[in-house]
């Protein structure tokens, strides 16, 4: 059972930091992964011997929602932030982070630590490569962050957790609209993923790779409803492309009349796929949508107390 799990955003490739925001976790299974080559001989009936050539961590771990520390995810999977005070006076504690799809070639790398019963493992060099947000109806709105690190250390001394307060949200404080209308969401499942050219970032002399490109980004929603309508069914019949996607969760007021917020928008999807079940139960319509152009079409406002990232 996993005791903490840290991190840290690094200034740089190659410049190892101390893992200091620790997380509330559901889930977890980031592990160290190795690579063992072996000859193929003929003399003998098995291998000789084996060397190992490459080591790196890999897995995803998942936690609950929290306003203020989404945004370390939000910032190494997207990278570019522009950070704002909408109301400085009234509202000194507020901030708004709208990140959006980096241009770059490299995105930002973080530390991670995380300590099971005997055994502490900190990565470098580690790039958030996925992130998924899921909102079940009658649950806690969940994140699953996927990584990839460059190479993997076993620590002596464990770090000193410090947890922060949550500021969690459910399905009750999510609400999702395409086109500007409201959808009845049974649940609702959005990822982000970055295709990193890892592989062939490998170089001789070393069983770590050097820092890899962003070669592509993908990005989908899903989501079950129930239709009042056919209007939905008509974008995915027509191939449409909707101008307006937007998911959007209200937490409890900061100050001011200012919420902590996270809302999702794209400019630019359409609809993939279509599937229904028939049964005895009321008739629930799935879809994915395809976000498309997400460096100019996608953007994520998050506001909460963090004054930058």
């Amino acid at each position: 059972m996993t005791k903490y799990f840290a991190l840290a955003k690094q200034s740089a490739w190659g410049t190892e930091a101390t893992p200091d925001k620790f997380f509330y976790v559901v889930s977890e299974s980031y592990t160290p992964r190795v690579e063992v080559i072996t000859p193929d001989v003929v003399t003998l009936k098995e291998t000789p011997f084996g060397i190992r050539v490459r080591e790196w961590m890999e897995g995803d771990f998942t936690v609950p929602i929290d306003f203020n520390y989404m945004g370390w995810f939000f910032k190494g999977l997207l990278k570019d932030v522009t950070t704002s005070q909408p109301d400085a006076t009234n509202a000194p504690n507020t901030y708004e982070h709208t990140f959006t799809p980096t241009e770059d070639a490299f995105l930002d790398v973080f530390t991670v630590e995380n300590l099971d019963d005997f055994l502490i493992i900190r990565s470098v060099n580690t790039s958030i490569v996925s992130t998924t947000l899921e909102a079940p109806v009658g649950e806690i709105i969940t994140a699953t962050i996927g990584l990839h690190g460059n190479f993997f250390k076993k620590m002596t001394s464990a770090l000193s957790p410090s947890y922060p307060s949550l500021e969690i949200c459910t399905s009750n404080d999510a609400t999702l609209t395409l086109e500007g209308t409201s959808v009845k969401v049974r649940a609702f499942r959005f990822t982000l993923e970055n295709s990193l050219g890892i592989h062939e970032s490998y170089i001789l002399g070393t069983d770590a790779y050097v820092q890899p490109t962003l070669n592509w980004r993908e990005g989908t929603i899903e989501v079950d409803m129930i239709l009042e309508d056919s209007s939905i069914f008509d974008y995915f019949e027509a191939g449409t492309e909707l101008s307006s996607l937007v998911f959007d969760v209200v937490g409890k007021e900061i100050e001011a009349g200012y919420n902590y917020e996270l809302k999702v928008t794209s400019t630019k999807s359409i609809i993939v796929e279509w599937s229904s079940e028939l049964r005895r139960e009321r008739l629930i319509q799935s879809a994915t949508f395809r976000l498309l152009d997400m460096t100019n079409k996608l953007s994520i406002l998050l506001r909460n107390t963090t004054s930058g990232y």
